[in-house]
């Protein structure tokens, strides 16, 4: 018996790789049993569901493209245990392009220790971040738009092949797959490297006529052939991407080097104009233990939430607009200005040592291209390193390189106690 016929009388599918495009034309539960529907062609989907009250589970569907169908639902589809590569039509919440990894090859890393590097995602909508065992991630949800993930690998034997995967779960699961050699040699030993960033792709957008040319194959039903369409057509949206860096495969090409000094230096007491839609990379080099505390104060000056202490045990404020990579190997700040909420009034980034010696280094600054760097005196074992406030339509950065006391007590203040 064909798989579509299997499909279409209810049957389970056996496990197994099989070429569509697939139809589900009539309310069912499709159980894949673990199997693969994928497509050749960038116009249709592999599984294309035509019906109310359709359930699939335990499947995975391939597109022709990371940016063509992957499947074409109705809104109430319901879907278990589903992996996707590729787009999903059909569903409003699920709609868009995730620009992600698939699979990516980092080539060498050292062999015996844990090796950690960090990748810039965009997804369109909400998601959880799930980890392998053995693998870790900074983040456990991502927000639409670009969001920045700090991964570990585990440590392995020289000559081992460590690969794990990171699934991002909407209604379905996407999986990346990263894999790496443990090598006794590497350059840039101990550096997290940036290894993907968005790039500027759009999805592919079913082809009506090509889409009901499969279908019409498939059923040769023409009433069938037009609910398809009009479902493709009702479904389709634009989806913006992102400008990307050129990031090549394997380490010795795609490691960067150590932040380097900006060519901007800003001192205390200067003013650095920021857009209202900047987002900023924020490292501090030192060989002091310091780690970062970001602060959000409304426009009163007060800290209205503890959620608002974004530090390595709350490393990410509540919609992403915020976020603080914690590891071994690197302590970054990431703030995304187009997602901070319209309350917050000023963002105080300070550096605290926990071993009580003086803090003294050059805080570094990405943003639109440019480097700026921020050097510190180390006069403090605390320092607010820099503050940013509004300027309405955007925003000023200020350094401040003095001892910092107030954010402390604001946040003291915001539980309604008094401090002198």
């Amino acid at each position: 018996m064909e798989i579509q016929e299997m499909i279409d009388a209810g049957i389970n599918i056996p496990a197994g790789e099989y070429e569509g495009p697939f139809l589900i034309n009539r309310p069912s539960v499709t159980d894949g049993g673990g199997s693969v529907l994928y497509i050749r062609d960038t116009s249709t989907a592999a599984l294309n569901i035509s019906s109310g009250k359709v359930t699939v589970k335990n499947i995975s569907l391939e597109a022709a493209s990371p940016n063509s169908p992957a499947l074409l639902m109705s809104s109430d589809t319901m879907l278990e245990n589903v992996f996707v590569y590729g787009s999903v039509i059909g569903n409003v919440s699920e709609e868009g392009f995730f620009d992600i990894p698939y699979a990516l090859d980092i080539g060498g890393v050292p062999a015996d220790e844990p090796f950690e590097f960090t990748i810039k995602i965009n997804v369109p909508a909400a998601c959880d971040i799930i980890a392998e065992r053995g693998a870790a991630v900074s983040v456990s949800k991502l927000t639409p738009g670009i969001n920045t993930l700090g991964i570990r690998l585990p440590g392995a034997k020289a000559g081992s092949v460590i690969r794990r995967s990171i699934y991002i779960k909407t209604a379905v699961y996407r999986k990346m797959i990263f894999t790496a050699k443990a090598l006794t040699e590497v350059p840039l030993k101990g550096y997290a490297p940036l290894l993907f960033e968005p790039e500027g792709i759009q999805p592919v957008l079913p082809d009506l006529l090509n889409t009901a040319t499969v279908v019409n194959k498939i059923n040769n039903n023409d009433n069938l052939v037009q609910k398809v369409s009009e479902q493709i057509s009702s479904s389709v949206q634009k989806v913006t991407a992102f400008p990307r860096k050129n990031v090549g495969s394997g380490i010795t090409s795609i490691l960067p080097k150590p932040p380097v000094l900006g060519k901007t230096v800003i001192t205390r007491g200067m003013h650095y104009p920021l857009r209202p839609d900047d987002y900023l990379e924020i490292e501090f080099m030192t060989d002091s233990n310091a780690d970062a505390y970001v602060f959000l104060h409304d426009g009163s000056m007060i800290m209205r939430d503890s959620r608002n202490l974004i530090f390595f045990g709350n490393d990410c404020a509540v919609n992403n607009s915020i976020s603080y990579l914690h590891t071994n190997l690197r302590r970054a700040v990431y703030i995304d200005l187009q997602k901070l909420n319209n309350t917050i009034g000023e963002i105080d980034v300070v550096y605290a040592s926990y071993d009580n010696t003086l803090i003294k280094g050059t805080v570094i600054i990405k943003t639109r291209g440019e480097t700026i760097s921020i050097p510190t005196d180390g006069s403090s074992s605390v320092i607010t390193a820099f503050q940013i406030t509004t300027n309405s339509p955007g925003f000023v950065l200020t350094p401040l390189i003095m001892p910092y006391r107030r954010g402390i007590a604001e946040l003291i203040r915001s539980y309604g106690l008094e401090v002198k």
